[in-house]
């Protein structure tokens, strides 16, 4: 793909998603940015970023490509979710309920989504929710 097109973001996603199969974050973290810097509003390159960086930890790099990337698809599940999965990482419980219930309501029938919402409704003692 790179002999073709070696400016190919595709191609830096593509090899950002093998390297995450692979478990070498930081090498999913080079691809990837380097897609981004290529197509800077790219929907998938900006979820598997920031997806990337709330694996590792890395809450205060996943935040503003979060922000990002619901302003350019805001009808997305999961894409509203994962900054309630931030503020549960970073221990604030209550301010995890606002975006994992947009997620939830975007589309209840999402089995990932309901997990992640039953959880944050789980650490704010609503359990009968």
């Amino acid at each position: 793909m790179f002999e073709v097109a070696p400016e190919s973001y595709h191609g830096f996603l593509l090899l950002g998603l093998i390297q995450m199969k692979k478990g070498k974050f930081q090498n999913v973290v080079k691809h990837l940015k380097q897609a981004l810097t290529l197509e800077p509003n790219d929907v998938d390159v900006l979820f598997w970023l920031s997806l990337t960086y709330l694996e590792v930890g890395k809450t205060s790099a996943a935040s503003p490509l979060l922000d990002r990337l619901i302003k350019l698809d805001p009808f997305i599940p999961i894409y509203q979710l994962l900054p309630g999965w931030l503020h549960l990482m970073e221990g604030q419980f209550e301010m995890a309920l606002e975006p994992c219930q947009k997620g939830f309501n975007i589309n209840p029938g999402d089995v990932g989504v309901r997990y992640y919402y039953a959880l944050v409704l789980a650490f704010n003692n609503r359990i009968d929710e």
